[in-house]
């Protein structure tokens, strides 16, 4: 974007200039490499190694996903979400029993009479109280967001 000393003065002009300043070279990546990519993987590529410094990382990484969210809205690119590496996590949840046999909530019971009834079950109890609270171990697959160009 290029823009006079005049028009430099306005706010958004300069705004608009500082957030378009990477995005020439994201351009040229992404039109050079066909194949798609994460966000983090474009933020290397554009910014170096300040992309992920504790110092300009999150602004980094806020100014690409910037610049990806408006070449997605302008039609330049394509977002597609793809399978990560599988991670196993443990964390404190709750462990149904195997094998346990649930109870209903209501029996229907018969009097001496002959009549039926709906009634509260007396060995019924809830889910919540069946189990017990452990550590469970998860694998938990993310979806990652890849980005290709698709323009001309």
């Amino acid at each position: 974007m290029t823009a006079d000393i005049y028009e430099k003065t306005y706010v958004s002009v300069k705004n608009g200039l500082a957030d378009t300043e990477y995005l020439d070279r994201l351009v040229r990546i992404m039109r050079d490499n066909r194949e798609p990519m994460a966000c983090a993987d474009l933020g290397r590529l554009v910014f170096n190694e300040r992309y992920g410094s504790e110092y300009m990382g999150k602004s980094l990484s806020a100014r690409m996903g910037q610049m990806l969210k408006h070449l997605r809205q302008g039609g330049f690119i394509k977002v597609d979400l793809v399978d990560g590496t599988p991670v196993t996590i443990t964390h404190m949840g709750y462990i149904e029993p195997q094998g346990a046999e649930v109870e209903p909530e209501f029996i229907r019971v018969h009097d001496d009479k002959g009549r039926e009834y709906d009634m509260p079950n007396p060995n019924y109890r809830p889910s919540w109280c069946r189990g017990t609270w452990g550590e469970v171990t998860e694998t938990i697959t993310p979806k990652i967001k890849v980005y290709y160009w698709v323009a001309e």
